[in-house]
C-alpha cells in the first residue's frame, strides 16, 4: 500500500517541489531477532537506515518516486518491471489461458517509470481491438477517456485552459467532430465543421489514436503534416493537460 501511495504522491508533490520516496528496511527487531543470528540483528541497526533518509530530506537530492531497499549498509533502488504481454481480441478465461505462458515471459521485459509508460500497453490494445459496436472510429475510446477527465477535473481544467478546441477526425469518407469545450462550460461532444473553437486539430482516426495515446509524437507527426492545428497555437500547447494519457504537444 505505501508503495503504491508513494507514485502518485511523487507526480502531485513534483510541481510543488515536493519530493516522495518510499525505503524498505531490513531491520533488526524481536520478530527478526526469531530468526536471524544475533550478529546478524546487530548488523541491521536504524544507524544504517537513517542516513539515507536524511539524504533524501536533503535539499540537494532531486529523486522522487524511488523505492529503496537497504539494511547492513547496502542499498539498493526497485524498479517496475513488465513483460511484453499479449493482446486478447476475445476475453474468455480460455483465451487467457492460452496466452499465459507469453503473459509471463519476461524475455524483453519493460520497466514502465511513469503512467503514461504503463497505459501505452493498453491504449494500444485499444487501437488492435475491434471498436465498439456500431462505431468505427477507433479514437472514441480516446474521447470517452478525455470526457472522463474533463467530468472530474473540469473546473480546474477550464481555469487552466480557458478555450475551446475542435478534433476533426477522419475515418475514410467519414469525419467527426468532436469539441472539448474547456471555456464556457466544461464539456466533450460531437458538433459539426461550423461549431466554434479557438484552436482547431485534424488528423485521421489512425493518427489520433496512435498520437493520443503517446505512441507517436506529437509534435513529429505535425512536422510530417500528420496532424495540423490552427488558430490559438499557444493553446494547443495545454492539450497535454487532457490528452489520455498524457501526450505532449
Amino acid at each position: 500500500g505505501l508503495v503504491g501511495f508513494t507514485f502518485p504522491l511523487s507526480q502531485e508533490g513534483r510541481k510543488r517541489n515536493i519530493l516522495v520516496n518510499c525505503i524498505a528496511p531490513i531491520a533488526g527487531s524481536r520478530m527478526t531477532a526469531t530468526v536471524m543470528p544475533p550478529d546478524f540483528i546487530e548488523k541491521l541497526k536504524p544507524e544504517y537506515v537513517a542516513p539515507l533518509v536524511g539524504y533524501l530530506c536533503h535539499e540537494s537530492n532531486e529523486t522522487t518516486g524511488g523505492l529503496f531497499e537497504l539494511g547492513a549498509g547496502w542499498i539498493g533502488r526497485l524498479r517496475w518491471e513488465r513483460t511484453q504481454g499479449d493482446i486478447i481480441p476475445k476475453m474468455t478465461p480460455e483465451a487467457v489461458r492460452d496466452a499465459w505462458d507469453k503473459i509471463n515471459d519476461f524475455t524483453g521485459a519493460s520497466h514502465p517509470a511513469s503512467n503514461q509508460e504503463a497505459t501505452g500497453a493498453i491504449f494500444a490494445a485499444m487501437n488492435a481491438a475491434p471498436t465498439a459496436a456500431g462505431s468505427s472510429f477507433v479514437s472514441d475510446q480516446i474521447f470517452d477517456a478525455i470526457k472522463q477527465s474533463v467530468s472530474k477535473d473540469g473546473a480546474r481544467l477550464v481555469k487552466e485552459v480557458g478555450g475551446v478546441y475542435r478534433f476533426e477526425i477522419k475515418n475514410g469518407s467519414d469525419t467527426k467532430h468532436w469539441i472539448v469545450d474547456l471555456k464556457n462550460a466544461a464539456g466533450v461532444s460531437l458538433g459539426d465543421a461550423k461549431s466554434k473553437a479557438d484552436c482547431v486539430i485534424k488528423m485521421t482516426d489512425k493518427n489520433c489514436m496512435d498520437i493520443m495515446s503517446g505512441k507517436v509524437n506529437a509534435q513529429s507527426a505535425f512536422m510530417q503534416g500528420k496532424l495540423k492545428i490552427s488558430g490559438n497555437m499557444a493553446l494547443a500547447m495545454k492539450l497535454s493537460k487532457i490528452t489520455a494519457p498524457k501526450s505532449k504537444l
